[in-house]
């Protein structure tokens, strides 16, 4: 009796049904670039982390054709992606501030498309303390 050969595997679209895949996801993190600018100001602080990736970066990588628009309403749609990105930003803004106690982080993200490229900027804003007058009892 002959048995049936090996199915070969078919990898799925990038984009299906307007969803990105987690591959999808790991792309586009692999190929971004990242600017953070923002500093503590009277116990609040205030930055922003501009995210740019290349479409033709993505290009290279993408399985079938990669329409932009398609791609731009799949990214803002992705509570995962979006999410990264905020993880990301929060980190930034942390390592400028180390030494303060950070409050609640409020954060807003805008996604857009701009010179062959697609562009997440993140907003981070947080209340700090500062722990030295923290640890002694002192209120600025």
């Amino acid at each position: 009796m002959k048995r049936p050969g090996l199915a070969k595997a078919r990898r799925g679209a990038f984009i299906s049904k307007g969803v990105l895949s987690r591959e999808a996801e790991m792309l586009i993190l692999g190929r971004t670039s990242r600017l953070s600018e923002g500093e503590p100001d009277s116990g609040q602080y205030f930055g922003s982390t501009m995210f740019q990736v290349p479409l033709a970066a993505l290009q290279e990588r993408w399985r079938g054709t990669l329409d932009a628009a398609e791609l731009l309403r799949a990214v803002e749609g992705s509570v995962r992606l979006r999410i990264r990105f905020m993880r990301i930003a929060v980190a930034d803004a942390r390592h400028r501030a180390p030494k303060d106690r950070w409050g609640t982080f409020v954060t807003e993200t805008r996604v857009r498309l701009a010179n062959s490229a697609l562009h997440v900027d993140v907003d981070v804003e947080a209340a700090l303390d500062d722990a030295e007058s923290s640890r002694h009892g002192s209120h600025r």
